[in-house]
């Protein structure tokens, strides 16, 4: 994308960040204002600063660099894939269930993976013609 190209990744994510924040603010200003900020132990903070910064803002400039570097399809099928670790992570620890949703939802992101392998590039459709 010319815009990674341009652009530094920490420079893309805190203008995706902050958009997204904007855009979310009307859906969760309501909750946001009834959480009782004072009486959040330290390891919740702890926990979801963990969460956030290693598993969002780290996951996120990693899969910048993965797309200045790596051909799309290979960053395509990490995408995809992703969340189907993380639902297995959850299981085999004990923190999740597996259920027919899950099965449906793996479902798809094996299709979406097929339709990006099986996709020929803009290089490809050329040399055919």
């Amino acid at each position: 994308s010319p815009i990674i190209k341009r652009y530094s990744v920490f420079t893309i994510n805190k203008w995706m960040f902050l958009w997204a924040s904007f855009l979310l603010l009307p859906f969760t200003a309501n909750h946001v204002s009834q959480i009782e900020w004072s009486t959040t132990p330290l390891q919740t903070w702890l926990e979801a600063g963990y969460v956030v910064f290693f598993g969002t803002f780290i996951g996120y400039i990693l899969t910048m660099i993965g797309q200045r570097v790596l051909r799309p399809t290979v960053v395509s099928i990490y995408n995809y894939i992703q969340p189907i670790v993380s639902v297995a992570v959850s299981i085999c620890m004990g923190l999740g269930l597996f259920t027919i949703f899950q099965g449906l939802a793996i479902i798809l992101v094996f299709s979406g993976v097929w339709l990006v392998i099986k996709s020929k590039s803009k290089k490809d459709i050329e040399k055919a013609e």
